[in-house]
């Protein structure tokens, strides 16, 4: 077993103040986000982004996650929020070099959510719904 110098247990408590100090910013700033409402009719949105802020304060180990999905500053209802979510896995998926880009993945995944298309006699908005 390797024990660990002096020079990487300060390093790595250096590195621990920064993120501490990163989630606080983080919490000050979704706190920021979610005064300003967010402008949606999507009553299971508004729902979800509520819980996804209380959740911040008590799991901060999500944060990175709702922060990409539910809680990123451009997702304004449910169907963005889980294209977002759909894509960011996808691209996590894709390891050191990924061969996709995110923010144009989940607008291909958000648009076949908005559409009007029917499989099996509903849309894919309907469908994560029901």
């Amino acid at each position: 077993m390797k024990i660990p110098s002096l020079i990487t247990v300060l390093k790595n408590s250096k590195n621990r103040l920064k993120e501490d100090k990163t989630r606080s910013d983080i919490f000050e700033e979704l706190e920021k986000s979610s005064s300003s409402k967010v402008p949606s009719s999507d009553e299971l949105y508004s729902k979800m982004r509520r819980k996804a802020l209380e959740l911040t304060k008590s799991e901060p180990a999500v944060i990175g996650l709702l922060r990409r999905s539910i809680l990123h500053p451009k997702t304004r209802n449910l169907n963005q929020a889980i294209s977002r979510a759909i894509s960011t896995r996808l691209y996590s998926s894709c390891g050191i070099n990924p061969v996709i880009c995110s923010d144009k993945l989940s607008e291909l995944i958000e648009d076949a959510m908005n559409s009007d298309l029917l499989e099996l006699g509903c849309t894919m908005s309907d469908a994560v719904r029901d």
